[in-house]
């Protein structure tokens, strides 16, 4: 092994000792059950991983969700950090119920990669100690670890902050002139989308402003066309997720997710209130990344003398300028003229953003932290990221420290209320099917009393004056596929408590008649019935939007599988005519 190649490895073990030491409650504990998020993201991946090992290879309709009612979770989330740890279901599904810690272990692996991609983005411009150091601060910023993992539980973010630095380091390379650098960028960008719509939302303007402000003069205009394409085939890899999510929205009651203490304009970075509020603290932790960063930025932009890595300091000093401006109250007109940013709910989305020049500055500026100038002017830096260190470590272990029930038991009602979600496993109210009365049911005990009324999966099928007939028995019940076995004397409609959602179509085996499948009055399915003995099959079929996506998709792919293909062949070219 080659001394380049043993100090990147002896790099990399660092890195991951670093995350095993501030991720270790979750891997002890699993994902946070104090997290905002973390039970919804833990339910909905063990569901995810129990249909995909029940052989639905891509599960959008989570069958057992709400009670067994049935959710379209996956038609609009993004699927990624799902599909990274379906493996270890058969590993630990049998005591892990609810899958925190499959779900905790996903995060972890998140981490990892996030710091082993900041690493290699840093190595672009930087030496590798200085890389290393870089990688360092991205995975212990307070946004990153003590915000997104602790707090939050937003696997989202998390699995969404590995994709930035790879997507700079490809456009890097493509700036460079390399062949392989346009599918390299398609592919990151397209699990970006894969991973988290908002940080794709925030970090596309800075992508095709970075294809202008670092190519040389004359190039900018080939780079950025080059970007652009880029993005629009990562979106084309993308198009199984991004067909459903972008064109079923009302299907559903996402318009719902920018209601009330959702609007943007609740949420902005700069709040003055007392720091009990989350808001308030974000506000203070973004402040205390924010000012030793300043500090190294203004220390390497006086020293460094190389021109390449000026241009990335200026670079990156307008990245946190653009992060901060979009986060706070200063960009309110900007959201009121482009409504797509309303959808993103906190404007403080964009500390996604924010988070990676900070690494970036880190590593520029390590040289002249370490070889500081005379006096104590060249010792501020070292004590402002001392101190910002420290606080970091200190707010990681307070926010670790509330984030588990084992440290910080549940009080009584919030218990209650952790049995009932564990037992019937409620969506997010948002990602009702548009046939139920969203507001009926939209909280967890809500839910519970409609199942009173209206049990799960129970059937029952009624004649013309309202009498019930003998139900169909269940010979199978899958989460897009249902196999009932029917007797019925005469014809009637048959009611199914199992939420409707367009796509849910009929089918008698014997004839192969098609049956259409509607909705009651309180969003459940129901359909009409012929006399007979038969078998009838309930599938959940794939309408325009899922049908398009997924054939974009597979045409993306091939298509990046022949850009790659020829690039290579283009490399082996060169390479045997230098030879």
């Amino acid at each position: 092994m080659n001394v380049r190649k043993a100090q990147s490895l002896k790099h990399l073990l660092v890195l991951l000792a670093l995350v095993l030491l501030c991720t270790w409650p979750i891997l002890r504990y699993g994902l946070s059950d104090w997290g905002n998020d973390g039970m919804h993201h833990a339910l909905e991946t063990k569901e995810f991983a129990r249909q995909f090992w029940d052989g639905d290879p891509y599960p959008r309709w989570l069958t057992d969700f709400n009670g067994k009612l049935g959710s379209t979770s996956f038609f609009f989330i993004p699927t990624f950090s799902r599909f990274a740890v379906v493996w270890l279901e058969p590993l630990i599904g049998n005591w892990d119920p609810n899958g925190f810690y499959m779900t905790g272990i996903g995060a972890v692996l998140s981490f990892f990669l996030a710091a082993v991609a900041c690493y290699w983005w840093c190595r672009s411009f930087a030496t590798p100690e200085a890389a290393l150091f870089g990688a360092v601060i991205y995975t212990v910023q307070p946004y990153h670890l003590a915000v997104n993992l602790y707090t939050r539980g937003a696997m989202g973010e998390m699995w969404g902050n590995i994709w930035p630095p790879l997507i700079l380091l490809a456009q890097w390379h493509m700036i460079g002139g390399s062949r392989m650098a346009f599918p390299a960028l398609a592919l990151s960008y397209g699990c970006l989308v894969m991973n988290h719509m908002p940080t794709t939302l925030c970090f596309s303007p800075v992508l095709l402003s970075a294809a202008w402000f670092l190519s040389p003069a004359g190039k900018g205009w080939t780079v950025f066309v080059k970007t652009g394409l880029a993005m629009a085939l990562g979106m084309g890899l993308a198009g199984g997720y991004l067909g459903p999510a972008m064109f079923d929205q009302k299907k559903a009651y996402l318009e719902l997710m920018s209601e009330g203490m959702f609007q943007y304009y609740n949420l902005w970075l700069f709040r003055w209130d007392s720091l009990l509020q989350s808001q308030m603290r974000l506000m203070v932790l973004t402040i205390l990344t924010l000012v030793p960063t300043a500090i190294c930025w203004w220390m390497a932009r006086r020293r460094e003398k190389d021109a390449n890595r000026n241009l990335q300091l200026t670079f990156q000093g307008f990245m946190i300028v653009f992060a901060i401006f979009m986060a706070s109250q200063l960009s309110a007109p900007i959201y009121s003229i482009f409504k797509p940013l309303q959808m993103l709910q906190f404007p403080t989305r964009f500390l996604q953003v924010f988070v990676v020049p900070v690494a970036g500055i880190a590593a520029l500026s390590w040289p002249y932290l370490r070889l500081p100038e005379g006096g104590w002017r060249g010792r501020v830096p070292q004590l402002a990221v001392g101190l910002f260190l420290l606080c970091t470590i200190v707010v990681t272990m307070w926010g670790a420290s509330k984030s588990f029930s084992v440290w910080r038991p549940f009080e009584a009602e919030r218990q209650a209320m952790w049995d009932l979600c564990m037992r019937i496993r409620p969506e997010i109210y948002q990602y009702l099917p548009r046939t139920t009365h969203v507001r009926e049911i939209d909280t967890p005990q809500k839910l519970a009393e409609f199942m009173k009324v209206y049990p799960p999966r129970q059937m029952n099928l009624q004649g013309g004056q309202g009498e019930t007939m003998t139900s169909p028995k269940v010979e199978s019940w899958k989460a897009r596929k249902i196999r009932l076995s029917v007797d019925s004397p005469a014809a009637g409609t048959l009611k199914i408590h199992h939420f409707a959602y367009p796509g849910w179509v009929g089918r008698r085996i014997d004839t192969g008649e098609i049956i259409s499948v509607g909705a009651d009055d309180v969003g459940l399915m129901q359909m009409q019935l012929p006399a007979g003995r038969y078998g009838l099959e309930i599938e959940l079929t794939e309408l325009g939007p899922e049908w398009w996506g997924e054939t974009i998709s597979m045409a993306s792919f091939g298509l990046l599988g022949g850009i790659t293909l020829l690039g290579l062949r283009r490399n082996r070219k060169g390479e045997s005519t230098r030879s």
